[in-house]
C-alpha cells in the first residue's frame, strides 16, 4: 500500500493497492475514487468513472489531486471536482479556477519530467484533455531533444491542426525524409485536407497504406473523397 499524500498533514489520503487507487476520508471504509462509491458497493469492472481503476490509464488532466482554494479543499477525481468535507460539486465559477489552478500544476509537473516515454503519455493525455497549448509545449520539448522522433511529430501535427494551424503542422513536420511512419503521414495527409491540397494529401496518405496504414487512414481516405466531390459539385455549378 502506498501512500500518496502524507499522514501528519490532517488532509484527505490516498492510497493504492493492487492497482487500484482509493480516497481515505475518515470513513469506515475507502471511497473509489472513479465513481466515489464505497468500495465494497463499487464494481471495478463495471464503474463507469473518468478515472481508470486500473493502474497507468489516467484521466487527461492527471492523477487524483488536491487543491486549496479560499480556505477550503477541493479533489480532482479524475471525473469531477469535489468539496474534501461535504463531496458536493463546488460552483462553475469556483470549478474554473480550480481548472486553472490544476492545469498550472500540471505544466509544472511537465517541467520536471525528462523521460521522453513518460512526456509522450502527458502529451497524449493533455491533447485528449484538450489542453493542445500544453500538448504542443511538452512536444516541442521532446522535438528539441529527439528532432527526428516520429511519435512526437505525429502528436505534434495533430495538436497544431488541432489550433487551426495545419500549415504550421505541415512545416514542423517537414523533416520526414526516411522516416517510414504510417501514423505521422496520415497525419500530414490530414492536414493537407485542412488546406484543399488534396494531391498532397493523397500522395502523403498513399505512402502510409504502402508502408501498413493507420487505424485513421480510412478516415482520411473518405474525406479526400468527400472534398474532391465538393469540388466537382462547385465546378459544375460555376460552369
Amino acid at each position: 500500500m502506498q501512500d500518496l499524500s502524507g499522514k501528519s498533514s490532517g488532509k484527505p489520503l490516498y492510497f493504492e493497492q493492487d492497482g487500484l487507487h482509493f480516497l481515505l476520508d475518515r470513513l469506515p471504509r475507502p471511497r473509489c475514487l472513479g465513481c466515489l462509491n464505497n468500495t465494497l458497493k463499487c464494481d471495478i469492472i463495471a464503474c463507469k468513472g473518468a478515472f481508470s481503476h486500473k493502474k497507468g490509464k489516467v484521466h487527461p488532466m492527471g492523477n487524483p489531486k488536491e487543491i486549496y482554494l479560499d480556505g477550503s479543499s477541493y479533489v480532482w477525481n479524475g471525473k469531477r471536482w469535489y468539496q474534501a468535507k461535504t463531496f458536493l460539486t463546488p460552483p462553475v465559477v469556483t470549478i474554473m479556477k480550480l481548472d486553472l489552478l490544476l492545469l498550472r500544476a500540471l505544466e509544472e509537473e511537465d517541467l520536471s519530467i525528462s523521460d521522453i516515454d513518460e512526456l509522450l503519455d502527458r502529451a497524449r493525455q493533455a491533447q485528449n484533455g484538450l489542453q493542445y497549448e500544453r500538448s504542443e509545449a511538452i512536444l516541442r520539448r521532446i522535438l528539441k531533444q529527439n528532432p527526428r522522433n516520429p511519435a512526437a511529430m505525429t502528436l505534434l501535427c495533430s495538436t497544431l491542426r488541432a489550433l487551426d494551424r495545419p500549415m504550421e503542422s505541415l512545416k514542423a513536420t517537414n523533416g520526414i525524409k526516411g522516416i517510414e511512419y504510417a501514423p505521422l503521414l496520415v497525419a500530414r495527409a490530414a492536414a493537407f485536407c485542412d488546406l484543399g491540397k488534396l494531391p498532397e494529401a493523397t500522395a502523403e496518405l498513399t505512402r502510409a497504406i504502402e508502408i501498413g496504414g493507420d487505424e485513421s487512414a480510412p478516415l482520411v481516405a473518405k474525406r479526400i473523397k468527400s472534398q474532391r466531390r465538393s469540388a466537382k459539385l462547385n465546378a459544375g455549378k460555376k460552369a
